[in-house]
């Protein structure tokens, strides 16, 4: 009877469930300029973005990288900064990626294709540098260990998987991933699990590939290849 009874109350459930209100997500838009997003991160009421700004010079063509903070209760802008204004070595969406530090009141940028820039989040004025000696692709952060993780290019094309401390720039560990010429590669990261997915895209004769890697920072950094798939 006992069992009946909370079958019951289970099918009792699920017709409440279908016959109730279907679900509503609230939201807010946001108008931006014209120029191409590339790059978005929230923090408490703050959405941060990068854009990619083109201006054209004569026959040359300038590049540079805005940075600007909206608020989500006013739907404003509140503060933004042109990096390199016209002579940014950034192209397109290249090293697009921006992360938020709430506790810290920062924000993580690629200032230039070999250097992240930490910048204050109320001023967006820069507080720290980390070089990384070569081209990056793309960084995450473990923001319970306060770690940056940067996968990045050497000029000999050799690929590398670089730990550095967030607050004093300095570098803990470092893996070897691959060599060769990469046309990009994407970082995604699982603080909980400690562990690093790295998408590496070649171009080849039959198009793209890419390489998946998995990286471990439990007990040292260890990396290894996952799997090869067409272009991710």
């Amino acid at each position: 009877m006992k069992t009946i009874f909370i079958i019951a109350l289970f099918c009792f459930s699920l017709v409440c469930q279908a016959t109730s209100e279907p679900l509503r997500l609230q939201g807010s838009r946001i108008d931006l300029p014209g120029e191409n997003v590339i790059g978005a991160a929230f923090s408490d009421d703050l959405v941060f973005m990068q854009q990619s700004v083109l201006q054209a010079a004569g026959p040359n063509v300038l590049s540079s990288r805005r940075i600007e903070s909206w608020s989500l209760k006013s739907n404003s802008l509140v503060k933004e900064r042109t990096m390199a204004a016209g002579r940014s070595g950034l192209i397109g969406d290249e090293c697009g990626r921006i992360e938020a530090d709430g506790s810290a009141h920062r924000i993580l940028v690629c200032a230039d294709g070999e250097t992240l820039a930490f910048l204050d989040a109320g001023t967006l004025g820069t507080l720290s540098e980390i070089n990384c000696g070569g081209r990056i692709f793309d960084f995450a952060i473990d923001h319970k260990t306060e770690r940056a993780f940067v996968a990045w290019q050497s000029t000999s094309d050799d690929q590398y998987l670089t730990v550095f401390d967030i607050a004093s720039g300095k570098q803990f560990e470092q893996a070897k991933i691959s060599s060769g010429t990469l046309a990009g590669a994407q970082i995604a990261i699982d603080p909980r699990t400690k562990k690093v997915a790295i998408a590496q895209s070649r171009y080849g004769r039959s198009g793209y590939t890419t390489s998946l890697f998995g990286c471990s920072y439990i007990d040292g950094l260890t990396c290894e290849l996952a799997a090869t798939a067409k272009q991710v």
